[in-house]
């Protein structure tokens, strides 16, 4: 579907005019669009930016009705920093319009220059270019997470309790290569992680960040040299990592995956990592939760030595994992879930190879349902192929391919001990479950 169906979509009619795609949502779809100023019939239509994604409006309208313009020009009227400021996005805003096509129209929109008339304007204004008041609205968030394989950035505006990505971003570092073994984070993976970190951190501030949250997991938790790590990040970043235990990894992975899910609650929420895999059970919130030593890296490391891997080294993961899982089991009870949620870039990986996908389509691969026929003929396929062969796919992420093999094993495994024979996958997890973490505190700004 093009951008303009899409629109027509979102909107339940028809778009008025030329438009363009000027901001996306997560899942790359339209969030806010330019207009033409003129209509087909000669008509001038002087808002320039319009708020097409149905969430995004529907949030804002919550704003609306609790009397947040009432609140945004009181505070207007008594802040001249914010006034000036004001002003000088709506001469940008009419500088832009102009550019297409000069109305000889003095309004912008919103209310601009005096008044605060429509928050979907003004956030709109503010996705697209920049307005004071349209940022008021949203706290502008930075998650940086260190996992044993990657090194992932989110940039998000929380509104009203929900999400809007501004950047999602990964990078492989293996900054657990040779934990398990040796229980030390080695020089070379400590220096490209940091060096990751203090990448990403920039690139949040770029982006105007209110807060910045570092955190870090399982590798970190788990090597005798984790300080140096936490003070190589302070050095490089000035600011003060948070190392998770592997309970709260659980719960914030449960927060983000659960989200936005449709799917019938209780849930048993599975995010497999490089050095962990956490199990969490719950509804509204995560009830019973357990973080496992199992993941993609660690058992690549202590199990998988040739490539491909023979059947005796298949055999190997799958009876870690499973011992593994009888922990779990035994921690989570035996009460039943009505679904298998799916989470982190093995996951995600096995889901876009089954779809056949030709690179990374997040908006494919949220919510796809996968079968445990889907799962095995992926885990075999992958299994008989070298590392190349594996690099080569279309839908592989450089870095993953080595480690690739025991996360499918590893998946196949749960979905088996909790008798799921399908499971739902989630692009939104840990990342976004500590965004959504830092909105609910009392005070985002103060943090």
């Amino acid at each position: 579907m093009n951008d303009r169906a899409t629109v027509a979509v979102q909107l339940g009619r028809d778009p008025r005019g030329d438009i363009a795609v000027v901001a996306r949502c997560p899942f790359g779809l339209p969030l806010v669009i330019r207009t033409s100023p003129r209509l087909d019939d000669g008509t001038p239509f002087p808002t320039l930016y319009y708020l097409t994604c149905p969430v995004a409006v529907r949030e804002i309208g919550r704003l609306e009705a609790a009397g947040t313009m009432r609140e945004l020009e009181a505070r207007l009227s008594n802040d001249e920093q914010l006034r000036a400021a004001y002003e000088r996005a709506h001469h940008r805003y009419i500088e832009q319009r102009d550019a297409i096509e000069d109305l000889q129209e003095p309004a912008s929109a919103g209310g601009m220059p005096s008044r605060v008339k429509c928050l979907h304007a003004l956030y709109a204004h503010e996705r697209a270019d920049a307005n004071p008041i349209g940022a008021i609205v949203r706290d502008r968030i930075g998650v940086v997470d260190v996992g044993t394989n990657s090194v992932r950035v989110l940039v998000a505006d929380g509104i009203e309790g929900s999400l809007a990505d501004i950047e999602r971003d990964l990078v492989i570092t293996r900054l657990g290569e040779g934990v398990d073994r040796d229980r030390r984070l080695g020089a070379e993976p400590l220096r490209r992680t940091v060096a990751a970190v203090a990448g990403y951190t920039e690139r949040a501030r770029a982006h105007n960040v209110e807060v910045i949250r570092i955190i870090a997991t399982s590798a970190v938790r788990d090597a005798a040299n984790r300080d140096d790590f936490m003070e190589a990040v302070r050095r490089a970043t000035g600011l003060e990592p948070v190392l998770l235990t592997g309970d709260q990894e659980a719960q914030l992975g449960f927060l983000g995956a659960t989200m936005d899910v449709s799917a019938p609650a209780p849930y048993l929420v599975v995010d497999i990592g490089g050095g962990s895999t956490e199990l969490v059970r719950g509804s509204e919130k995560a009830e019973k939760f357990i973080s496992l030593d199992v993941g993609s890296v660690r058992l690549t490391e202590r199990h998988i030595a040739t490539d491909p891997p023979t059947a005796d080294e298949i055999s190997a993961v799958a009876a870690d994992a499973d011992a593994h899982l009888e922990d779990a089991a035994r921690a989570l009870g035996e009460d039943t879930a009505n679904t298998m949620l799916g989470l982190a870039g093995t996951i995600t990986t096995v889901a876009a190879i089954a779809l056949g996908l030709q690179g990374y389509d997040r908006a494919a691969i949220h919510h796809a349902r996968l079968t445990r026929a889907h799962i095995a003929d992926v885990r075999g396929r992958l299994t008989t192929m070298t590392s190349e062969q594996r690099r080569a796919l279309p839908a592989m992420p450089k870095g993953r391919e080595d480690v690739i093999v025991a996360g499918a094993v590893i998946l196949e495994r749960v979905m088996h001990r909790f008798a799921f024979d399908e499971c739902l996958v989630s692009e939104t997890d840990i990342l976004d479950g500590v965004a959504l973490d830092v909105l609910r505190a009392p005070d985002v700004r103060a943090r």
